[in-house]
């Protein structure tokens, strides 16, 4: 989230529908860090993580998707092992993403989340 982000939620919704919170708390854009679980987690097959992310607009302009600081965006990264045991099923461009402004575009290769200039 950029400077309207006010609080993130994720939870792993477990195949049997039993939900287990992750992470629950404010969002400061000016005292962003990294979280730590107390233990890890197992994603296991058919399980889901779901996010949520809280904004309060108080400016009088409509506020877009985008990765700027004055666009908005709900994003929370994972730290996964080994590699590839955590993606979303699908190769490529994430809906939504493509190709952002400047000739980014960011792919799922269900290894890695690659960044790339100019695209793959």
């Amino acid at each position: 989230m950029h400077l309207t982000g006010t609080h993130a939620k994720m939870e792993l919704i477990r195949q049997n529908g039993l939900r287990e919170t992750l992470h629950d708390g404010d969002f400061s854009f000016d005292n962003q860090t990294m979280y730590e679980l107390p233990q890890p987690v197992t994603v296991n097959p058919g399980d889901r993580l779901d996010v949520r992310c809280t904004f309060e607009n108080k400016e009088p302009r409509t506020i877009n998707f985008g990765e700027g600081s004055t666009e908005e965006m709900c994003y929370i990264f994972t730290l996964a092992y080994p590699a590839g045991s955590l993606h979303n099923g699908r190769n490529g461009c994430l809906p939504l993403v493509g190709c952002v402004p400047g000739g980014v575009r960011r792919c799922i290769d269900n290894e890695n989340i690659l960044t790339a200039i100019g695209g793959l």
